[in-house]
């Protein structure tokens, strides 16, 4: 449809699980994430050059005020650089997204962060966090 017309906005919601590794019961989830990351990207760039005005973009928040990390497998990974989200700051995250398109947005800065923080040094977060989570 949005080739059809020559525009609009293509918007999947991700999770930062996908990019850093703070509910390893979760792997799955995480992994499913991960593909959604990859599966964005790679629209984004084959739409890219024939369709400027169809843009693309991946959401990830972290943890988020909702039933679901009430009852998800492993808890919600709070205390590990993250904290819960209000709702309401997701939804403004992603109404500031439609009306200023960008490729990816986190919904919680901290998120940013994190990831940052992760990729700058796996080995090092990852000890961190493991020594975290044995406490």
């Amino acid at each position: 449809h949005f080739q059809e017309v020559g525009r609009g906005h293509l918007i999947n919601i991700s999770s930062v699980l996908a990019r850093v590794p703070l509910a390893t019961p979760r792997s799955a989830y995480s992994a499913s994430k991960a593909a959604l990351n990859a599966l964005t990207a790679n629209l984004r760039m084959d739409l890219r050059a024939s369709h400027p005005a169809i843009h693309v973009s991946l959401v990830m928040p972290g943890p988020v005020a909702t039933e679901f990390h009430n009852n998800s497998l492993g808890g919600t990974p709070t205390g590990r650089g993250m904290a819960i989200q209000p709702v309401e700051e997701v939804v403004q995250a992603i109404e500031h997204l439609i009306d200023n398109p960008r490729p990816e947005i986190y919904t919680n800065p901290t998120s940013a962060e994190l990831v940052q923080r992760y990729y700058r040094d796996v080995s090092a977060f990852e000890d961190e966090l493991a020594a975290k989570m044995k406490t």
